[in-house]
């Protein structure tokens, strides 16, 4: 049987008609039908999340460490090189850089060099970081648990 979401929509459809009618409750009985409108609820509640295998998850979460220290390494070396080997030439051109760029690579021009490129990595790392902490959320949450997706949580994709 191939399910598809336009026949799941339609077998809400009708379930929403058939627990209004009267003769399909006596048909059923009270407790089936608040069964059914149970589960329609929980359908609809549920219809726009995403749902990832636990052990996908965690999947995902081990790749996503291992990239962001790849990146984070490679940012700060460069960094690095572009503050000590060509501060000259990075004071000369900074004027001319774009807005945006001025504004991330600002703190390089502090006296502590350090400091500057921690602020730099986490600046350009604060949305890699964001995207760590949701997978590791749904790495550690138990299987089946849509609870974050029931209370409008849902992350801006609209996936839990």
């Amino acid at each position: 049987m191939a399910v598809n979401s336009g026949s799941i929509e339609e077998s809400v459809k009708r379930l929403r008609e058939r627990t209004s009618s009267g003769t399909f409750i006596k048909a059923v009985g009270k407790g089936t039908v608040r069964d059914i409108e149970s589960l329609v609820e929980y359908y609809e509640l549920t219809k726009s999340c995403v749902m990832l295998p636990q052990n996908e998850a965690k999947s995902l979460y081990n790749l996503y460490v291992v990239s962001e220290g790849r990146i984070r390494r490679l940012l700060e070396g460069f960094l690095e090189t572009m503050i000590t080997i060509k501060s000259r030439d990075f004071a000369a051109i900074y004027p001319f850089m774009p807005s945006d760029v001025k504004e991330l690579l600002k703190p390089l021009l502090s006296s502590n060099t350090d400091e500057g490129i921690r602020e730099v990595l986490d600046s350009v790392l604060s949305n890699l970081n964001l995207l760590g902490s949701v997978l590791l959320n749904i790495a550690k949450r138990e299987p089946g648990d849509v609870n974050e997706c029931i209370k409008g949580n849902c992350h801006s994709t609209g996936s839990c």
